[in-house]
């Protein structure tokens, strides 16, 4: 959405707050298991009611549609993150590895077809159209995991860099206090142990508000 259409909705949303722009992120979203045997579940689901032309610049096909995002809760490939210089101005050095263990492969490629189990459903009939992205023509696990490979990002709620615990990569202790160092704690997502199953948001808010509790009975 560009030039007057994008000051049109802007102007429809100060007016009163409809149209585009009142839209959530992902107004509707879901929960699933790509295995039955799962505990909980390894998979989120997002539907927007747009068609996304390309999910780098959030550009919108000009065609109506609606776009169907998943995410692997767990992913078990593990990146790393390292200090290149003393100057804190230098950016570390970051190694994201996505997609190398074959659990999280698998795991995309199932979610693939929830993804399309949902969409191809009987209650979708009466609004569901031709599949633009990937395409009918991408079936086979090796078609989706090379289609993925080309297409996923990440969705930015990186955690677990600073873990908390006693072990030896841990980096702080039960009190988010740095281990070797004093007067200093970690207080963000960076100091779970493993990831959450889901968005981030309200267990980094949970860690400030202890963290702030320790701190507060610390001084008492």
């Amino acid at each position: 959405m560009q030039g007057l259409g994008r000051a049109r909705e802007a102007l429809r949303y100060l007016r009163d707050r409809s149209g585009f722009m009142s839209i959530p992120s992902a107004p509707l979203l879901a929960f699933a298991r790509t295995r039955p045997e799962l505990a909980a579940p390894d998979l989120q689901i997002h539907f927007v009611p747009f068609a996304v032309e390309n999910i780098q610049t959030r550009s919108l096909m000009k065609e109506p549609g609606m776009t169907c995002t998943f995410y692997q809760l767990r992913p078990e490939s593990k990146g790393s993150i390292h200090i290149k210089s003393p100057d804190p101005a230098q950016y570390p050095a970051i190694r994201f590895n996505f997609l190398s263990d074959p659990l999280d492969r698998q795991t995309l490629v199932d979610g693939m077809r929830v993804a399309r189990g949902i969409l191809g459903s009987p209650a979708m009939a009466q609004l569901k159209g031709e599949e633009l992205k990937p395409g009918k023509e991408v079936q086979r696990d090796d078609e989706i995991l090379d289609w993925i490979r080309g297409s996923a990002e990440t969705a930015y709620h990186p955690t677990c860099t600073c873990k908390m615990g006693s072990d030896a990569m841990a980096v702080v202790d039960a009190q988010l206090k740095v281990h070797g160092l004093d007067g200093l704690r970690i207080a963000d997502g960076s100091i779970m142990p493993t990831l959450v199953s889901g968005n981030t948001n309200a267990a980094c808010i949970m860690i400030g508000e202890k963290a702030a509790q320790m701190i507060l009975a610390a001084h008492a």
